[in-house]
């Protein structure tokens, strides 16, 4: 029921970016995470579930961090960072590569990785070095986790999980080109749709484990 209840909220935050209503995406953001986490935490998740609630969590913190109103890119980079070193661990506790299907997913997750790093990965990484060293370093390391990210999310062998892991990381992507690129049309609500269904896929996962 509250994930039903977060895609809601979502679908409000989502038409805030595109009228540019500020105060309300500043509340809708946030609370589609509570009510992810929520949603996990209540079904007496198993330690995978907790591990996923607590990258949600550090999610969270990213999603304050990087509001309009706030605007503290490296400190939400941090805290994304973090978040994805909780969720390869979540997702590497959950593999079983003597499952062929999973096997097979974590080569399609290595090849995407490396198709998202030549479209989006390297560009940005190149742009970035414009804010400085330290900053350019900080969205290589980044951009690296995420891949990690998204490989391990699909050698767990499950088709919600990987699509979960691969809107994620295509949000970062744009989220990343926007920032040190150039502006896409509509970047930011595609930034936000697919976060928000990456997370929310990652919660159902998690839900569907307890």
């Amino acid at each position: 029921m509250l994930v039903w209840v977060a895609i809601g909220v979502a679908l409000i935050d989502w038409s805030a970016v595109y009228t540019q209503r500020a105060r309300v995406e500043s509340f809708a953001k946030s609370f589609v995470l509570i009510l992810l986490i929520a949603a996990v935490v209540q079904q007496d998740p198993t330690t995978t579930g907790w591990v996923i609630a607590a990258g949600l969590t550090m999610s969270l913190i990213g999603d304050v961090l990087l509001l309009p109103s706030v605007d503290w890119f490296l400190g939400g980079l941090v805290a994304f960072l973090m978040a994805h070193l909780i969720y390869i661990a979540a997702f590497v506790g959950a593999w079983n590569l003597s499952d062929a299907q999973a096997r097979w997913q974590l080569l399609v997750g290595f090849g995407l990785a490396l198709a998202m790093w030549l479209l989006f990965g390297r560009p940005i990484s190149s742009a970035s070095k414009a804010g400085g060293g330290g900053l350019s370093a900080a969205v290589t390391a980044y951009v690296i986790v995420l891949s990690s990210m998204m490989i391990t999310g699909f050698g767990v062998g499950s088709v919600v999980l990987a699509l979960g892991a691969l809107l994620f990381a295509a949000s970062d992507g744009v989220l990343g080109w926007n920032r040190f690129v150039g502006d896409l049309a509509y970047g930011r609500v595609a930034t936000h749709v697919l976060y928000h269904l990456g997370q929310t896929l990652f919660a159902v996962w998690a839900i569907n484990l307890s």
